[in-house]
């Protein structure tokens, strides 16, 4: 389908203008927050409920947003909220030639908030591309794809966990698939869930620690189902994806990010058709930027992803084939 992406272009673009004009009051906030520290005893009790003491009461600072993105509940007067998530990306090698094709994941999430902790949500994506090469290196054109439409329940502070390393708060969340997307169709399956837990803990002057562990399981029609290029191919059963990550945090509005990754994806066998297959797993590593402002929070850096069982023994971490420049948007409304 070819289209114009001047208008998408156009709301981005609108988007940081908003930020730019809100940075005056911002700048005032900090400058207001530094004058007024918080007692030992306050800094005490917010770190132990999961919350960064350079955060104002009123607003979340880079950890607490992190933690609304996975299972944020809305702070608003009223129990119905809109938020809007937005994911793009570009390979790296392709934009440096000059061809990379900005691919983007979006969601809109509807919400219902029950209590403080907890929150339901009905959220349908969808995907808005550019035309030039993407991750395979194939030439694409422009397009609009429908993807799937999921509920989500979240819960804040599930529990506080005494460790070594001191309390970590965990919160969760649990989704349910309705599957939409081409790829699920072709599959034919029938739905997915999925679990999201984070924990999370602080180690001091501004560094947090954060482990994201998210199984999902598969519910299909059948074990196996014809590809595009009529091969037959083993339908997906369950996976395990797994998340370090380690966040310095600058201010109350801005920080760091280092992750390190593992995922890990089972697969159906078939006796009918002759077909196993050994687990798919991938390896990766993310560096970015966190920057939280009034309900809206950016993440940005770049992505490295490689499939192990296909590595190239002599390829250095994060080289431009296998990583991606991204850029996510997270706003709540």
């Amino acid at each position: 389908m070819q289209f114009s992406l001047s208008y998408f272009y156009g709301f981005r673009l609108f988007t940081i203008f908003c930020f730019c004009f809100q940075l005056g009051d911002i700048l005032a906030a900090e400058t207001a927050a530094q004058l007024s520290p918080l007692t030992p005893v306050e800094t005490t009790q917010r770190s132990t409920q999961g919350v960064s003491p350079l955060a104002p009461e009123s607003d979340s600072n880079p950890v607490d947003s992190i933690i609304d993105v996975e299972s944020g509940v809305s702070r608003g007067r009223s129990p119905w909220s809109l938020a809007w998530f937005n994911w793009a990306s570009v390979n790296r090698q392709n934009y440096a030639h000059g061809e990379g094709r900005l691919e983007t994941y979006n969601y809109l999430s509807f919400n219902y908030r029950f209590t403080r902790l907890s929150q339901i949500s009905l959220r349908p994506e969808f995907y808005i591309n550019g035309a030039g090469k993407d991750f395979t290196g194939k030439e694409a054109s422009n397009s609009i794809e429908m993807g799937d439409v999921y509920l989500q329940y979240n819960q804040n502070q599930l529990a506080l966990l005494p460790t070594l390393l001191g309390d970590v708060g965990l919160s969760g969340a649990f989704r349910a698939y309705y599957p939409n997307n081409a790829s699920a169709k072709l599959q034919k399956q029938i739905t997915r869930f999925q679990l999201r837990f984070i924990f999370e803990t602080p180690l001091g002057h501004g560094f947090w620690l954060a482990y994201h562990l998210r199984p999902m399981y598969f519910v299909q029609s059948q074990k196996t189902f014809v590809n595009e290029s009529s091969n037959i191919k083993l339908n997906e059963h369950y996976r395990f994806e797994h998340l370090l990550e380690a966040i310095k945090t600058v201010s109350s509005r801005w920080g760091f990010s280092q992750s390190v990754g593992f995922e890990e994806r089972n697969f159906y066998s078939s006796t009918e058709n002759n077909l196993s297959k050994n687990k798919d797993q991938f390896f990766s590593l993310s560096t970015s930027f966190l920057l939280s402002l009034n309900g809206v929070f950016l993440k940005g850096g770049i992505d490295y992803e490689t499939k192990l069982n296909q590595r190239e023994s002599n390829q250095p971490i994060y080289n431009a084939k296998d990583s991606k420049y991204f850029l996510m948007t997270f706003v709540q409304i």
